[in-house]
């Protein structure tokens, strides 16, 4: 039988501007290399990207839009991509060895429904955990540094109170959200002092699609807990309590204090999102 849901506390956590989104905010990890060029006003940089598992050519084609959005949005000149036999070939005017490799670099951003979550204040738990997760949550001791899960995998996870701050566990769902659906992401400071972040974004007619029917499931009366978890590096920077659907194409994702986790999170939205890790080759003149 799944446990009453408790009732949803007042404050910011619950301020939600009816607004939906869909996401898929998949993870982004490889690795930082060294790079050379050729000598010259022509000089080039080339890396190849080679996704941990094969992809069709579509996908490859939105994971090369992903990393040419982000080689502008850091100053790279002249960025070429070109889809090759199952990978992504980018080049950058310059010695651009070390830029070009981070690319694939950065957070995992997955938008996870919460299966269960644990208060440090008060050791209580609500939703339920499964059986293959219940030693890891068990044994988590918050804050922790732990490695992101991949997108499809259930996990547990560290994060913050809203209102208080105070540490919690979290029980993760696999990522509900899939394909880069954010046509806008924008940060601002709600408050005007500094203390409290939103990121307002802006989906997809595809993601809003997506984000409505995440936000259908999350506010019916069996969910386990009614609530919709923003990972980014494996811990939880923000949550959406769901009380009824999402239908609007925009929403707010509140953060409190964290600036930081803020810009990121509106950083990689805007960007898009890979599909899966990148396997990152030593750059190469051309």
């Amino acid at each position: 039988m799944t446990p009453p849901r408790r009732p949803v506390p007042p404050g910011p956590r619950t301020t939600l501007h009816p607004a939906p989104a869909a996401l898929s905010a998949l993870l982004l990890a490889a690795t930082a290399l060294t790079g050379c060029t050729a000598s010259g006003t022509d000089a080039r940089t080339t890396v190849v990207f080679t996704p941990e598992q094969p992809l069709d050519k579509p996908v490859l084609q939105q994971a090369a839009t992903v990393l040419t959005r982000r080689a502008a949005r850091i100053g790279l000149k002249d960025v070429k991509a070109r889809i090759g036999n199952g990978t992504i070939e980018v080049s950058a005017a310059g010695d651009e060895g070390n830029r070009l490799a981070g690319l694939a670099a950065g957070a995992l951003l997955t938008f996870r429904p919460v299966q269960a979550v644990a208060d440090a204040a008060d050791g209580t738990t609500e939703g339920t955990v499964p059986d293959e997760l219940r030693s890891a949550f068990d044994t988590l001791k918050c804050p922790a540094d732990l490695r992101p899960a991949a997108p499809a995998k259930p996990t547990v996870a560290c994060g913050k109170e809203p209102r208080t701050l105070a540490d919690r566990r979290y029980v993760l769902a696999s990522s509900a959200m899939h394909g880069n659906t954010v046509a806008r992401a924008e940060l601002k400071d709600s408050t005007g002092d500094g203390t409290a972040w939103v990121v307002s974004v802006l989906f997809t007619p595809d993601g809003t699609k997506e984000f409505t029917a995440v936000t259908t499931a999350l506010a019916e009366p069996d969910a386990a807990t009614g609530e919709l978890a923003i990972t980014l590096d494996g811990r939880v920077v923000s949550s959406l309590v769901i009380v009824v659907p999402i239908t609007d194409p925009t929403t707010d994702i509140h953060f409190h204090g964290d600036r930081e986790a803020a810009a990121e999170v509106a950083e990689r939205l805007s960007d898009g999102s890979l599909p899966m890790p990148m396997r990152v080759s030593a750059p190469k003149p051309g």
